[in-house]
């Protein structure tokens, strides 16, 4: 589809504004209530959800990685993408919290919406 093979068999939705940070390379890590530490050496497709909703690129999990905020915030917090605040905010009520680490993130030439993937695969 779209030059694209979708065959990654994970598909995790992440808010638009972190999607674009992971496919321009700003952000590394992916920080996560619940995950499932199977997906390390995975494939990825990259969701972007909020008004664009679709399959925007994808990546590989390089490591996954189950810690306290405070740690996972002091050995990542230059590849989160985000600010201390809105890190405390997301994992306050955590003791621990899962860093997705990606790499070889590549955004797709054109982004697919959900409208157009259920159309080709004929599922909602």
């Amino acid at each position: 589809m779209n030059g694209q093979s979708l065959e990654c068999g994970i598909v995790m939705s992440i808010r638009t504004k972190y999607a674009r940070k992971i496919l321009s390379g700003e952000q590394k890590v992916e920080v996560r209530r619940v995950v499932s530490k199977k997906w390390k050496a995975s494939k990825v497709t990259i969701y972007a959800s909020g008004s664009g909703r679709s399959l925007v690129g994808e990546a590989l999990i390089k490591d996954v990685i189950f810690d306290k905020p405070e740690n996972i915030w002091e050995r990542f917090s230059d590849q989160i993408g985000c600010a201390k605040e809105e890190f405390d905010k997301y994992t306050i009520s955590k003791n621990k919290v899962y860093a997705i680490v990606l790499e070889d993130a590549v955004p797709y030439q054109k982004s697919i919406s959900i409208r157009e993937v259920s159309n080709l695969t004929k599922e909602n």
